[in-house]
């Protein structure tokens, strides 16, 4: 590599909680990747409170590495605001954001940066699956959907991991959300992109925390902050509704003029109609609830995170 590319620094951000055993053997692999690479570089580790013995390794790493850095939350934040405060925090030429799980291989960065020094500002890290569950159709119809409801096209399968320019993270330390919809941002200041493939694996120790309720909580976030549809539906299938029981209304009581004694529907019909349209009713609210919720929250003026330590931080980067 040329001079240049050895000046420049890559920052890996690897979020945790609860990776005691799995951390390790990351962070090694990391090492041994770089040794091989013509790059300064930085490990920032952002804890979200583990409860298991992972913030005591976390500082013994500090210890031994001066190119380990720790940001040690106060709370568990989540899995959208503290990883996204983690790429904030860096200060690389570029940022490798990965998982601190294994489930990304870690052999990946060489042709992240490769990508990058071609030019690219965000490179992303697409998901090849070896078996399809059912969690990994309900994520790809997801992508599907939300791709059709917005105008900001989505890297479909990407993990959400990867690499970005430290002028995209300039961009990003602008947005004042607290649950920002990383990978909508991704694809909306990043410009020129790339991906690069690699095969998912399960993790080898611990449990995911990817679950189906975090999921769609995140799965929500990208729709309330990337999408007018839904709203627009309401208005639509609320005026459909509306119609619709006017002109059943208006039928019913001609039938009812022209045979008054003869004409017997029943309860049933207006019954079922009443609850089709107060479910669908209480439906929309939950989803105009969603929209009012991330209004609120987001200007609160509450920060990502609050931190409870930093570690191996310059005095002028605290």
């Amino acid at each position: 590599m040329s001079l240049e590319q050895s000046e420049r620094k890559i920052s890996v951000v690897l979020p945790t909680y609860n990776e005691l055993q799995s951390l390790p053997v990351v962070v090694d692999e990391i090492i041994e990747v770089f040794k091989k690479l013509n790059y300064e570089y930085e490990i920032l580790i952002i804890d979200n409170a583990s409860t298991d013995g992972t913030i005591k390794l976390i500082r013994s790493m500090c210890e031994n590495y001066s190119f380990v850095k720790a940001i040690i939350n106060a709370n568990n934040f989540g899995q959208i605001r503290s990883p996204f405060y983690g790429i904030l925090q860096s200060d690389g030429d570029a940022v490798v954001h990965l998982p601190s799980d294994g489930e990304v291989p870690i052999s990946i960065i060489p042709s992240l940066l490769v990508k990058w020094e071609k030019g690219y500002r965000v490179v992303h890290a697409v998901k090849k699956y070896q078996t399809r569950s059912a969690l990994t159709f309900v994520k790809e119809l997801f992508q599907n959907i939300l791709n059709r409801l917005t105008s900001t096209e989505m890297t479909f399968n990407s993990s959400g991991y990867g690499l970005l320019d430290a002028a995209v993270v300039k961009e990003m330390r602008k947005i004042k959300s607290i649950y920002p919809y990383y990978r909508g941002l991704l694809n909306e200041l990043g410009g020129k992109s790339a991906s690069v493939k690699y095969q998912h694996v399960n993790r080898k120790v611990g449990i995911s925390k990817n679950g189906l309720l975090s999921l769609t909580d995140y799965g929500l976030v990208g729709i309330v902050n990337y999408s007018k549809f839904p709203l627009r539906l309401m208005m639509i299938l609320g005026l459909i509704g509306a119609s619709v029981s006017f002109f059943v209304g208006f039928g019913y009581l001609i039938l009812k003029i022209l045979d008054w004694d003869g004409f017997q529907a029943g309860l049933v019909p207006l019954a079922a109609l009443s609850l089709f349209m107060h479910g669908l009713s209480l439906f929309f609210i939950g989803l105009l609830g969603e929209y009012i919720y991330h209004i609120f929250i987001n200007t609160r003026g509450h920060p990502l995170v609050a931190e409870a330590e930093k570690i191996n931080f310059d005095q002028n980067d605290e």
